[in-house]
């Protein structure tokens, strides 16, 4: 296993792929596509790896950093950054992860934007929610 899911929500735990953020030396855990594929399968969001790709990554790095902004700012108790908060609802108004029933259970799969979108919608909820 790559990763870690200390967090008990899946955006808080994305976040967390940029290891010890505030040192002078973080870990990158997505520094290649295939590192970004492990995260969404062990995190239990697709059932096979999605299939990324290098603009994938940027698109999934760029993400997680716009959560990091965004939760921060609300611990902070200061205002929301509006080019966050655009760039939030972008990502969260993409398609949904397939969810299918078969006959060994429940399967899930997408690509990575469905997977980042999911991650988007989920966001909105916690730094919109109570």
């Amino acid at each position: 296993m790559n990763h870690a899911f200390p967090c008990g929500t899946l955006p808080l735990d994305f976040v967390g792929t940029l290891r010890a953020r505030r040192n002078a030396a973080p870990v990158e855990k997505l520094a290649t596509p295939g590192l970004l594929d492990d995260w969404f399968v062990e995190s239990g969001m697709f059932d096979t790896p999605p299939g990324a790709d290098e603009a994938d990554l940027d698109t999934a790095v760029a993400l997680r950093e716009v959560i990091y902004e965004l939760v921060a700012a609300l611990l902070a108790g200061e205002t929301l950054p509006p080019a966050g908060v655009d760039a939030i609802n972008r990502q969260a108004a993409g398609l949904p992860v397939k969810v299918q029933l078969g006959p060994d259970g429940v399967r899930h799969s997408g690509s990575v934007s469905q997977g980042l979108a999911a991650l988007a919608r989920e966001t909105v909820e916690i730094v919109g929610g109570a």
